[in-house]
């Protein structure tokens, strides 16, 4: 007689490493409120996306504010197993930003990345790293516009206002309008505030915009 066995083997699933909260130091030269959140807020908080005026599939995930950000899927010390870091870096689906918006920066990933791996601390009035004495395109404005701006304001039909800040070309354009560019990110009275939801930047950023402005704009 022979007695056929069955072994199952049952696959043991371990909850994902989340970094103790005591050793949830941070990256210091990583600062949320300066670095991270102006990603988020660039590239998925706005309208029509992941804000909170936005309606549709996308209107219960928020990313304008760190406890909303860290209640969808962020594991302090664990890029790997974070539901946000996994989407725009292309490990999991869906993906995001979607195809019909453009994608992050590499370095931006990273960032994000390094930031979670560092304990995704809500770090803010960081310290700024930032100098009046660089006033470059490939290293003040470029950056910023990246950061603060393209996410909304990205080649196609879609661009918010018409207005294209995603290359170097429809920089100059709109920085001709000098004073309307300067009005907006100085929040002046009279000028759409930009960027939006209550994200400002700091006196020394705009003086790097300004500067480059006079210098003539140029692409170096």
């Amino acid at each position: 007689m022979f007695i056929t066995v069955t072994i199952v083997f049952l696959s043991c699933q371990h909850a994902p490493y989340v970094l103790p909260a005591d050793q949830r130091n941070g990256d210091p030269s990583i600062c949320f409120e300066g670095d991270i959140l102006p990603i988020f807020i660039s590239n998925c908080a706005k309208s029509g996306c992941h804000s909170s005026t936005s309606t549709g599939e996308g209107s219960g995930w928020l990313f304008d504010n760190y406890d909303d950000i860290m209640k969808r899927g962020i594991v302090p010390g664990n890029p790997a197993a974070s539901k946000i870091y996994q989407v725009i870096a292309g490990t999991a689906g869906p993906q995001m930003p979607p195809k019909s918006e453009p994608s992050l920066a590499q370095s931006q990933i990273e960032l994000i990345g390094k930031w979670i791996a560092a304990g995704a601390v809500n770090g803010t009035n960081c310290p700024s790293l930032c100098d009046t004495s660089v006033y470059t395109y490939s290293g003040a404005v470029k950056p910023l516009m990246q950061s603060y701006c393209a996410g909304c304001h990205y080649s196609g039909a879609s661009a918010v206002g018409g207005v294209t800040l995603d290359n170097y070309a429809d920089v100059v354009t709109a920085a001709s309008d000098s004073a309307m560019l300067l009005g907006s990110i100085r929040h002046t009275l009279g000028y759409p505030q930009m960027p939006q939801a209550g994200i400002k930047l700091s006196d020394c950023q705009v003086t790097q915009i300004e500067k480059w402005i006079k210098n003539g704009m140029q692409n170096d």
